[in-house]
């Protein structure tokens, strides 16, 4: 992350979500913050969650372990870049933030998603740490959550429910208040934490029962990132992927006859592409003078997954003419594009791009070029083997589990 974003986070969780705390609860409940700075990257995420933020709490748990004791905390939880700002690659995630209660841990968990553009005074610590709350008061005796518990504000007449004027619709301030204070309005009734859950203390005096018993849990093996490391610098070998998502053969003859279609910055510079059988059939796209070409294909794909676009190719004389370009011979997926230098003449290579979806069902533009991002070039390029496969992750339970 960014020193901007680190600096954001900092004074949303270790300012701002405290004075929050204290307002909502007149004092009677205290948030007290402490940040750790990683030098680990995020490197698993939860083997049951594959769509969505949930990361794999048994790697946060050992990490924690180095740096604190059980019952050293009530919460615990990871702010963190899903992207890797160097390959592009993005750990799948649903939402922005996830929490909940670890009963085996007594503690409440939760990951946030990096959020450059975060306000220090945004809800997303307020809420994800609420739900751990919920967890371990949400059962005890006496104490009754509202239907829909965290998330029934708006059945509850908050956040500006629909029908309402704006001056009679409760913000979401006031829901957190009412909720934590236990006067969530429920027929004759209230409902919420309040003074019956706080009778039963904080989560850490049960996490000091389990401090004996407690051992390292079994993280899996061979997951991110050995071979999506592997995967990026163009070795599908040990790679967990899904079935070919194009099924055509192609035949050598014009582009037209084919599912791409040749985009180019200027029609004037004599560009041409086909489908070459020199050696193997390819794709081909020459530019005999500088421009930006690329053969396109829209590629219907699930949304908030992550995907491999790869191809073997080969550069005949590339020559990026353009003052300050960077780009010769890529592939594209959306903004995602692929780093290796393919400049000049090189031999068939591998080039391997892995890219997320966004949230919503959507067709990904998928690009073979000559140039690109205001880089202009010439010379020749052929793609073979050109396939899209959805990344698979791992399903099985860690041994020991």
């Amino acid at each position: 992350m960014t020193d901007d974003e680190v600096e954001r986070v900092r004074r949303s969780f270790e300012v701002e979500t405290p004075k929050m705390v204290n307002e909502i609860t007149g004092g009677k409940v205290r948030f007290t913050p402490t940040v750790l700075i990683s030098e680990k990257p995020y490197r698993l995420w939860h083997p049951g969650s594959l769509k969505t933020a949930g990361f794999y709490a048994e790697e946060l748990l050992n990490e924690l372990t180095t740096v604190a004791k059980p019952g050293d905390f009530d919460s615990v939880g990871y702010y963190f870049l899903h992207y890797d700002t160097a390959s592009g690659y993005k750990v799948p995630r649903g939402g922005y933030g996830v929490g909940w209660y670890d009963t085996a841990h007594a503690l409440g968990i939760f990951g946030v998603n990096c959020n450059p553009q975060m306000s220090p005074r945004g809800e997303i610590f307020l809420h994800e740490w609420m739900h751990g709350l919920d967890g371990f008061y949400g059962k005890k005796p006496g104490v009754k959550l509202p239907k829909g518990s965290l998330h029934g504000a708006v059945d509850h007449g908050y956040v500006g429910k629909q029908g309402l004027p704006p001056d009679k619709g409760k913000g979401s301030m006031d829901w957190y208040r009412d909720y934590i204070t236990a006067n969530v309005k429920e027929g004759m009734t209230t409902s919420g934490l309040g003074s019956m859950a706080w009778k039963y203390g904080p989560p850490r005096n049960v996490a000091l029962k389990l401090t004996a018993n407690y051992r390292p849990a079994n993280l899996p093996v061979g997951t991110y990132p050995g071979w999506v490391y592997e995967l990026m610098k163009g070795d599908l070998s040990h790679a967990v992927l899904g079935p070919p998502i194009f099924k055509e053969q192609l035949e050598p003859g014009p582009i037209e006859k084919t599912l791409w279609k040749l985009e180019m910055w200027n029609r004037k510079a004599g560009t041409t592409a086909a489908v070459d059988n020199t050696e193997g059939v390819a794709l081909s796209i020459n530019n005999p003078s500088p421009n930006s070409a690329r053969l396109v294909r829209m590629v219907p794909l699930e949304p908030s997954m992550n995907y491999v676009f790869s191809a073997d190719v080969k550069s005949e004389g590339v020559e990026i003419t353009e003052a300050g370009g960077r780009y010769a011979v890529n592939l594209y997926a959306g903004d995602s594009v692929s780093t290796k230098d393919l400049s000049g003449s090189k031999d068939w290579t591998t080039v391997v791009l892995p890219f997320t979806t966004g949230p919503k069902a959507e067709s990904c533009q998928l690009k073979l070029s000559i140039g690109g991002f205001a880089s202009v070039a010439r010379g020749r390029a052929y793609f073979r083997n050109v396939q899209v496969r959805l990344i698979g992750y791992p399903t099985k339970k860690p041994r020991g589990r």
